[in-house]
């Protein structure tokens, strides 16, 4: 067995006042066990070098400091080489190295704009890379795709505006749930660390889309918290939804 087998998560540099912090806000870091022959050759563990990261560390950051910069906390993942730690909501990935130091913000060669997300799907058969993006703001979601040049070659706006962290991806259709939580304008105006919120009055849908864009076949379902969904164990065609909250972060 060769390669890494790395996690992220947040992990807040600099805290002084645990009541004041929400863990989704805590700073990114990647930890990683680098394996050789099957054997573990290091372990070692990097903050994402963001720019607010590297000042409190007092190091340099290098270049322009992108919108909505945040050291990303939720995912990483192996892309065409790189390795590339995802947040959702605005952010742009970052791509480390192989020892996992911070490289540099990464925009698929300059063609994303707006906000990622932090669970992406890949198609190794078709080599595309899928992600279904929100923004507070924005009054829809977004279905990005990147084919094999590592550039979005399509964008596909979806007018709902929940959050969502997560998405489902067959061969023929996107599937993307609608769940009752939703951006708080109060709560943001009022200072809140993470301004959404469950939204009774927001129907729980789930909807499927051609990969190819088009129009949306809604589906209702029973109001849930959801956070993801995975292949069903027998029948890889089948897609299971994770109603029970839980801590991100992965291989």
């Amino acid at each position: 067995m060769n390669g890494r087998y790395l996690r992220v998560g947040p992990n807040v540099l600099g805290l002084e006042d645990p009541r004041a912090h929400h863990w989704m806000q805590g700073d990114g870091m990647v930890h990683g066990v680098r394996l050789r022959n099957g054997r573990a050759e290091w372990y070692r563990n990097r903050w994402v070098r963001s720019a607010s990261v590297a000042e409190k560390l007092g190091e340099p950051y290098p270049g322009e400091v992108p919108p909505d910069d945040f050291p990303a906390n939720t995912h990483v993942i192996p892309y065409k080489g790189r390795i590339l730690a995802l947040q959702e909501s605005g952010p742009l990935p970052y791509e480390l190295d192989g020892d996992l130091n911070t490289v540099r913000p990464y925009d698929f060669r300059s063609t994303l704009v707006g906000a990622f997300t932090a669970h992406t799907k890949y198609d190794a058969r078709a080599d595309e890379l899928h992600a279904i993006s929100y923004y507070p703001t924005w009054d829809h979601v977004r279905h990005l795709v990147i084919d094999h040049t590592g550039r979005v070659v399509r964008v596909t706006k979806i007018p709902v505006a929940p959050m969502m962290h997560d998405f489902a991806l067959t061969e023929r259709h996107v599937v993307i749930v609608d769940v009752p939580i939703t951006f708080d304008m109060a709560g943001a105006e009022a200072g809140a660390t993470v301004p959404y919120k469950w939204n009774k009055r927001h129907p729980m849908r789930v909807g499927v889309m051609r990969r190819s864009g088009g129009p949306v076949r809604w589906f209702e379902v029973d109001p849930l918290y959801y956070s993801h969904t995975r292949p069903g164990p027998r029948n890889r065609r089948r897609l299971h939804v994770h109603a029970r909250p839980h801590a991100c972060g992965g291989p």
